[in-house]
């Protein structure tokens, strides 16, 4: 028995986008880490052929945030669209932790 991994990506790549339609996006560190190593590098993703890799690849192919090399079909660079996105999220600041005094509910610095 041989299986497709690209007829199972696919699949899984259809029921995913049906069922995350009506939410907010929201993007996994997995698929994070894929786009920031395009950012960031000119060769091809190390995990390539890992399954989380494809998907996020086709994700990102299909948003617009990624471009495939002419040359190469394993080389993929950040369009304008995903450079900015990988900017906004080094620009994030760190969370902030407060304490509030239970007696008052005050904010205590």
């Amino acid at each position: 028995m041989k299986i497709d991994i690209d007829e199972i990506i696919d699949r899984y790549y259809k029921e995913y986008k049906q069922l995350e339609a009506n939410k907010p996006m929201r993007t996994c560190p997995s698929s994070i880490e894929v786009i920031m190593h395009f950012y960031y590098s000119p060769e091809p993703h190390p995990r390539r052929n890992a399954p989380a890799v494809i998907a996020a690849i086709r994700d990102f192919l299909n948003e617009g945030l990624i471009v495939q090399s002419l040359w190469d079909k394993n080389l993929y660079s950040c369009t304008e669209r995903g450079r900015m996105w990988v900017e906004m999220i080094c620009a994030t600041p760190y969370p902030q932790q407060v304490y509030v005094d239970p007696r008052d509910g005050k904010t205590v610095v």
